[in-house]
C-alpha cells in the first residue's frame, strides 16, 4: 500500500525583522506627536469629546457610533484611538482650539479640559481645606478605600498647597492698585494670638475683599503685640504682594486704642466698626432698664433649669429659654421675643402687667436695632453713607444713643476722613476742605461704579430698608472720588465671618 503523501502545509509569513518593528513604532510615535502636536494646549480626548458624543442603543447602551456637534457620524472601536473622530475635527472644525477655549471662557470653568492628574490634586486639596481634614488623611487606609478620586501621598499634597499659594498670591499682587484699604482684626486660640488681614479695594466694577494673611503675630521678628508690632507685622505680609505699608490708605477694624494707634503710626485713617458702635449704642440703651432684664433672665434660668417646667414648654410651644449674655445684645432680644409670644404658658412666673408693658416697649426699640444690625452684616454693600442714614434714622427713634452714634462722637477714630466719605457719597464733592481732599487723594479714581440693583425687602430688614431706600431716591453721585470710597466697607464683618470658622473647628478638636 502506498505511503500516503503529507498534505502541504503552508509556510509561515516571516517575522517582521527588527529594524522593520523599529521603523513601525518609530512612525508611530510621530504620528502621535504630530496629533498631539495639532490638538494643543488640548489632548485628543478631550478635543474627541468636546466635538463627539457616543450613540446609544434603543436599550441605552453604547454602541461603536460617534455622531459630531455638526452633525457627521463617524465610527471608532474599542481601544483604537481617536484618530477617526481627530480627522474630521481637524478637516471641518479647523478652528477647534479658539471654540474650545471660548467654551470654557463662558461656562467659567475648564474642568472639562484638564488633565487627570491636575484635576485628582485640585480635587484633594479642594476636599482637605473645605472639610478640615489633616494633610495626612490622604495617606489614610479609609481614604483609598472609599475615595475614588486617586491616590496622592501627604508630602505631594503639601508641595501642591504651597505652590498654589505662590501662585496665588502672584494673581493677587497683580490686581492689587497703588493704594487700598487694609480691614483686620486679631484672635486668640490659647497662647496664641492670630491676625486676619484683608485687603480692600475695587476691581472689575466690583467690591474685593481679598484674604492676604492669617498667621500669628508673634514670631522670630515680632516679640510682642504693640501697635508697632501690627505695623510690622502688615509691612511684612505685604511684602509677599509687592507692596508696603505706603500703599495702605486706611484701615478697619474694631474701636479699640490699638487700631487707633495703629493708624496713627500709619498715618492713616481708620474707619471704626460700625456694628461695634451699634452695639455700644444699644448698652447704653437698656442701661437705665437693667433690674427689669436681670428679672427676665432669672426668669429664663428657672425655665432651662427645670426639667418639668422646659418640658411643659416644649409641649405647648416651640419657642424654647435664651439666656442673655454680656457680648451680644441681640440675646436681649431673644429674650424679650420669648416673653412677648409666650405670655399665657408662663402666666404664673410672668413680670407684673406694668413690667410686661416695659417690656413690649423695650422689644420694640430692640427691633429697630436688629433690623439695622441684620443689615450690616448681611449686605456686602452698605456705604459709609448707609451707615449714616441708619444711624440717624435710630437718633430720631432714640436721642438716648446720639452718644456713640452721632457722626462725630468720641470713639470715632477719625472723623474727618468719614465725614469726607459721605460727602463725596452725597455729590458734595465741592465743599471738601483741603485736608479732606489731601486724605481722599490716595483713593481718586477716573470711573464711576455701576449703579447698585435694588435689593429685596424682608420683614425682619423693612426699617433698616426702608430707610436706605429712602436715602438713595434723595440723591445720585459722580465723584473722581467715588469709585473706591463707595467700596469702603464700614464694618470687619469680612474678618469675623472668617475667623468664625477656624475658632468653631479648633474649639471643637481641643475637646476631642
Amino acid at each position: 500500500m502506498p505511503a500516503k503523501t503529507p498534505r502541504s502545509v503552508p509556510k509561515p509569513r516571516r517575522k517582521a525583522t527588527s529594524s522593520t518593528s523599529r521603523a513601525l513604532k518609530k512612525a508611530k510615535k510621530v504620528n502621535q506627536a504630530k496629533t498631539k502636536g495639532r490638538t494643543a494646549p488640548f489632548t485628543s480626548k478631550q478635543v474627541s469629546t468636546f466635538y463627539f458624543k457616543c450613540v446609544l442603543d434603543d436599550n441605552g447602551e453604547p454602541t461603536a457610533q460617534f455622531v459630531c456637534r455638526c452633525g457627521v457620524q463617524r465610527r471608532m472601536e474599542p481601544n483604537t484611538g481617536y484618530t477617526n473622530l481627530l480627522g474630521h475635527v481637524f478637516m471641518w472644525h479647523t478652528n477647534f482650539v479658539a471654540e474650545m477655549t471660548s467654551a470654557s471662557a463662558n461656562t467659567g470653568t475648564l474642568v472639562g479640559f484638564i488633565d487627570d492628574k491636575t484635576h485628582k490634586i485640585f480635587s484633594w486639596i479642594d476636599m482637605v481645606l473645605s472639610c478640615n481634614l489633616s494633610f495626612s488623611f490622604c495617606e489614610t487606609e479609609a481614604a483609598s478605600n472609599y475615595v475614588k478620586i486617586g491616590s496622592l501621598s501627604t508630602d505631594s499634597l503639601v508641595k501642591y498647597m504651597s505652590l498654589l499659594v505662590r501662585e496665588v498670591e502672584t494673581v493677587i499682587g497683580s490686581i492689587l492698585p497703588k493704594s487700598f484699604g487694609i480691614i483686620f482684626d486679631g484672635w486668640t486660640f490659647r497662647s496664641e494670638h492670630y491676625v486676619a488681614v484683608f485687603a480692600s479695594f475695587r476691581h472689575d466694577g466690583k467690591a474685593q475683599n481679598i484674604l492676604i494673611a492669617m498667621a500669628p503675630i508673634i514670631d522670630d521678628n515680632v516679640d510682642d503685640l504693640t501697635a508697632r508690632s501690627h505695623v510690622k507685622f502688615l509691612d511684612t505680609i505685604l511684602s509677599y504682594y509687592g507692596r508696603s505699608k505706603a500703599n495702605i490708605a486706611y484701615i478697619v477694624g474694631d474701636n479699640c486704642a490699638v487700631n487707633g494707634a495703629v493708624a496713627n503710626k500709619l498715618q492713616v485713617p481708620v474707619v471704626g466698626c460700625a456694628r461695634h458702635r451699634l452695639n455700644l449704642a444699644v448698652n447704653l440703651l437698656l442701661a437705665g432698664d437693667d433690674d427689669l432684664l436681670n428679672k427676665v433672665q432669672k426668669l429664663m434660668c428657672k425655665i432651662k433649669n427645670s426639667l418639668l417646667v422646659s418640658a411643659k414648654l416644649r409641649r405647648k410651644t416651640h419657642l424654647h429659654p435664651v439666656l442673655n449674655q454680656d457680648t451680644r445684645w441681640s440675646s436681649t432680644f431673644d429674650m424679650e421675643f420669648l416673653c412677648d409670644d409666650d405670655e399665657d404658658e408662663l402666666a404664673a412666673c410672668m413680670p407684673t402687667r406694668r413690667e410686661e408693658k416695659q417690656l413690649k416697649a423695650i422689644l420694640v426699640n430692640l427691633k429697630l436695632f436688629e433690623s439695622t444690625s441684620k443689615k450690616l452684616q448681611s449686605a456686602d454693600d452698605v456705604t459709609l453713607l448707609d451707615v449714616r442714614d441708619l444711624f440717624d434714622a435710630l437718633i430720631a427713634q432714640n436721642p438716648e444713643v446720639t452718644h456713640y452714634l452721632r457722626a462725630d462722637a468720641d470713639i470715632v477714630k477719625s472723623p474727618g476722613f468719614e465725614r469726607a466719605c459721605v460727602n463725596v457719597l452725597l455729590g458734595r464733592e465741592s465743599t471738601l476742605s483741603p485736608d479732606e481732599e489731601a486724605m481722599l487723594d490716595p483713593l481718586a479714581a477716573e470711573t464711576s461704579p455701576p449703579p447698585r440693583p435694588s435689593e429685596a425687602t424682608s420683614d425682619d430688614q423693612g426699617f433698616a430698608a426702608d430707610a436706605l431706600e429712602r436715602a438713595r431716591r434723595l440723591r445720585q453721585s459722580t465723584s473722581r472720588y467715588i469709585g473706591q470710597v463707595a467700596v469702603i466697607t464700614p464694618t470687619s464683618n469680612v474678618v469675623e465671618r472668617f475667623l468664625a470658622k477656624p475658632k468653631q473647628w479648633l474649639a471643637f478638636t481641643a475637646k476631642r
